[in-house]
């Protein structure tokens, strides 16, 4: 019989809880679940988070990278503490702020470099999550009679939010327009 190594990568939104926009300012939480489905004991696990620094700022993780870049979380070993055993669950829940809008933003982390305790190499393995993020605009306007010409009392507030680009161009798709007097 031939004895292989494998892994698996799942990526999710954690938090916000069923949330499918995510206004800039807010912070979400991607959880990373890497599982040992192979039947060799993992030695080395390099991992990699990648994401558009237009839309995400790294806050925290509950293993913190090795290092951080500007759209790019590294870990040089999440099996340097201990072996990565068959069926072995590493989970690491990742904060990131949200500064720029997008339709979808993605998250992806991925092990390309991993190895089981024998020195046979792992299969590469990814995992991806996306959501969309929103900007939120205020504006304050006079209200006017239907004839859009008279001023008929108390000015009112608009929120617009918009999702969609997070390098200065226009928004790319129009959420809510909704007035408060």
């Amino acid at each position: 019989a031939i004895t292989r190594g494998a892994l698996t990568i799942t990526k999710s939104v954690l938090s916000p809880t069923n949330a499918s926009v995510v206004n800039i300012g807010s912070n979400i939480v991607f959880r990373i679940l890497i599982k040992n489905t192979g039947q060799l004991r993992i030695g080395t696990l390099p991992l990699e988070d990648t994401f558009s620094a237009d839309d995400f700022q790294y806050v925290s993780a509950t293993i913190p990278p090795n290092s951080i870049g500007a759209g790019d979380l590294y870990w040089t070993n999440l099996a340097s503490s201990a072996v990565l055993a068959t069926n072995a669950i590493i989970t690491n829940d990742v904060t990131m702020k949200v500064v720029g809008g997008a339709t979808p933003a993605l998250n992806t982390a991925f092990a390309n470099y991993a190895g089981a305790t024998n020195g046979t190499p792992i299969a590469p393995a990814s995992g991806s999550a996306s959501i969309i993020t929103c900007v939120i605009a205020f504006w304050k306007a006079d209200a006017v009679a239907a004839d859009d010409t008279t001023l008929v009392g108390s000015s009112r507030v608009t929120t617009t939010t918009y999702c969609g680009s997070s390098t200065g161009a226009k928004p790319t798709m129009l959420v809510e327009d909704t007035p408060y007097v």
